[in-house]
């Protein structure tokens, strides 16, 4: 997964309080009781009317990011210059009297680096735009504070671009919006493309053979014949994030672990609920992502870097209204964002987004060969691999040998 799941956490006898819940504490008992159902708020029809659904998308973003914008200090918005951050950015200086304050990070990495597409966005809103570009050293400065800030294993490096952010923002505000949670309700990642892809009864039957073939090919052929070699239906959803995400398959992580035997499987355990309609693959994929990676990688990733600093982050697109109303609206108006791009469009030029999808994240493939080599070298060493006991060592240094050669999932 890259995070420890609800309700596990790093800890023996601890456990993470469940998501919209609310708990009643007795002499010698904890009675748990749902105040909001993710499950519960799909309903039998879906809404396929385009421009009645837009009209009704805007007053629900409008209404939601207007609530969010009440405070008695000083606020401003994270933008990355992507479809969600400038949605957000974008009504926010539609609703305000004044100039908004922007935040957005750069690295000295073109393939990386949004900071120039979030420029141009701020300039179309005019709002009051910051920049901060993060250095190698100050993400080896970051990287090393995270185990302090985020309390147990957390395996998401724009961590430290977020933590960044958040300090230099501080500097300005106490309160900031964010634009997390559109991907997940208006079906934005590559994995969604993928369950509809798996489902077709021909590429399920044989994935084996065609990942077999594209496994003799260059890294990008390799990358997509793992994400064919599903173990087993009941491992569709886990494996597919796994794999988008570019962490370890359960094959890979049983040639690497020596350490205690554990009864719990390698893969996070999807149950398929009981709807009142019949999903799609990518809806049953998206919400896989909106019950467990939203919720224990992305918002934690968000809350503690920002408050880490004392800064509040508000995120205005996962307002229970809004992610009802997703959850409700025809795939084909969902898939891609769709929806969502439409509405952005109306408030900016569509040819400031005409990009390729690029998540927030940092270089670390070439910084850890480069500024952060002395860090690889000394945490992944035989000796410190060893002494703790957990992992093979042979098969450490083969995974090292093989990133130094050029092959990273990283890149």
């Amino acid at each position: 997964c890259g995070y420890v799941p609800t309700p596990q956490s790093a800890y023996l006898e601890v456990h993470k309080f469940p998501a919209g819940q609310w708990c009643e504490v007795g002499p010698s008992s904890l009675q748990f009781s749902a105040y909001w159902d993710l499950s519960q708020q799909l309903e039998p029809q879906l809404l396929d009317d385009e421009a009645l659904a837009l009209q009704e998308l805007r007053i629900r973003v409008e209404r939601s990011v207007g609530y969010r914008l009440v405070s008695d200090v000083p606020f401003g918005i994270f933008l990355s210059g992507g479809i969600d951050s400038s949605l957000v950015a974008a009504v926010a200086q539609k609703l305000s009297s004044s100039p908004l304050n922007t935040f957005s990070i750069g690295v000295p990495d073109t393939r990386h680096n949004e900071a120039p597409y979030a420029r141009k966005v701020a300039r179309a809103l005019g709002t009051r735009h910051y920049e901060f570009e993060l250095s190698e050293s100050e993400a080896q400065r970051l990287l090393v504070q995270t185990s302090s800030v985020y309390d147990e294993p957390f395996a998401d490096s724009s961590a430290a671009p977020t933590m960044f952010v958040s300090r230099l923002a501080r500097d300005q505000v106490t309160m900031v919006l964010t634009g997390d949670g559109g991907d997940e309700t208006f079906l934005g990642y590559g994995a969604y493309l993928w369950a509809r892809r798996l489902a077709h009864p021909w590429l399920w039957h044989w994935r084996k053979v065609v990942s077999w073939l594209l496994g003799f090919g260059n890294s990008r052929y390799r990358r997509v014949a793992q994400l064919l070699d599903v173990p087993c239906p009941e491992e569709v959803r886990s494996h597919l994030f796994s794999q988008e995400q570019g962490m370890f398959t359960g094959q890979e992580i049983r040639r690497l672990w020596q350490g205690p035997t554990v009864s719990e499987s390698y893969t996070l355990p999807f149950t398929e609920l009981l709807t009142p309609r019949r999903l799609q693959p990518d809806e049953h994929q998206a919400l896989y992502d909106l019950r467990y990676y939203l919720q224990d990688d992305l918002l934690v990733k968000v809350d503690r870097a920002s408050m880490r600093y004392g800064l509040e982050a508000r995120v205005p697109l996962l307002d229970h209204d809004i992610v009802q109303f997703a959850l409700n609206l025809s795939p084909r108006l969902r898939r891609g964002k769709g929806l969502l791009r439409k509405l952005l469009f109306t408030y900016l030029p569509a040819q400031l987004f005409d990009r390729p999808k690029r998540g927030f994240s940092i270089p670390l493939d070439r910084w850890l060969t480069g500024g952060l080599a002395e860090m690889e070298a000394s945490y992944l060493s035989t000796d410190v691999v060893r002494r703790f006991g957990l992992f093979q060592s042979a098969e450490v240094e083969k995974l090292r040998r093989r990133f130094h050669q050029g092959e990273s999932r990283l890149a």
